[in-house]
């Protein structure tokens, strides 16, 4: 069924209701039945797709300026935001394109004026999924488990110039960013600093978007009849029907109890497994853990 479909069906219920009221009693039910559980329906499969870094060529700098001039070098538009690090020094900073041979850093060049310097542009920090609420774990790809989760803090306290690169074994929330509708852009920072293109699967809970287009199909774990009496007990309450807004009512949470019932039957059952930590040398200590967890 459509947004469309089921407004036009209930307008059908109660001819004359002010149809913006009536999408706002939509939206209001459906974002309440959306929230009420973290049904399996919200979740979507996702690929972070890791890029390598680049270093062909080499670069010109001058202390104190911000311009970067390449000789050797095919910098792409792709590159503007990445990170890029100079000459073997511990700083980085964040580059911007120019043409093929030339970009700009954000701030000043630190170290001495110099010619035909090495130089590394890398990527660190990646977008999620624009329609993310909440992150599932990111799997790893060259063994069994997922990356482990560290705080921010905790990653410039253990490791504040990212020296190491190599094949992701950590991740951490990074700053949000904004996506086009103004929504919050999630982003993470993986460690080590990747050093290939590599595909890191993850799954996310979806977040909510309110129904705006008569078009859009309703998803298909969602009762339509739940939702469909919810609104039709938010008529009746308006119009000050009280018996017809406590029968809906109960209608509205027979067919959630329903909705519940199907998702255990669709969840696996939990067992006790070994979490992803699992006779792992963490790379801070080198000390081995056997953590346990439920999934």
């Amino acid at each position: 069924m459509t947004f469309g479909q089921l407004r036009f069906a209930l307008s059908k219920f109660a001819p004359g209701v002010d149809p913006d009221l009536l999408d706002q009693w939509i939206n209001d039910r459906y974002e309440a039945l959306w929230n009420f559980h973290h049904w399996l329906g919200r979740e979507r499969d996702a690929t972070l797709n890791t890029v390598a870094p680049y270093s062909a060529g080499t670069v010109d700098l001058v202390n104190g300026a911000t311009s970067v001039a390449g000789t050797a070098t095919t910098f792409t538009a792709a590159m503007t935001g990445r990170r890029i690090r100079i000459g073997g020094r511990s700083e980085w900073y964040t580059f911007t394109y120019v043409s093929a041979a030339s970009g700009t850093l954000d701030r000043a060049f630190e170290g001495d004026t110099g010619t035909g310097l090495a130089y590394e542009i890398f990527q660190n920090v990646y977008d999620l999924a624009a329609d993310l609420e909440h992150l599932l774990p990111i799997k790893t790809t060259h063994r069994p488990g997922q990356l482990s989760l560290w705080t921010q803090e905790r990653l410039d306290t253990e490791a504040p110039s990212r020296p190491a690169r190599g094949t992701p074994e950590i991740y951490a929330y990074a700053p949000t960013g904004t996506n086009p509708d103004g929504s919050t852009l999630y982003r993470v920072e993986l460690y080590p600093i990747p050093d290939a293109a590599r595909g890191l699967p993850y799954k996310y809970r979806q977040r909510f978007t309110r129904l705006t287009n008569t078009s859009t199909i309703l998803p298909d774990w969602i009762s339509t009849a739940c939702l469909k009496a919810g609104v039709q007990s938010d008529i009746c309450g308006a119009a000050k029907d009280y018996n017809g807004k406590a029968t809906y009512q109960a209608d509205h949470d027979r067919e959630r109890a329903s909705m519940l019932r199907e998702e255990a039957r669709r969840r696996p059952s939990k067992r006790l497994l070994p979490s992803d930590g699992y006779a792992r040398t963490h790379l801070d200590s080198g000390v081995r853990k056997v953590p346990f967890n439920f999934s």
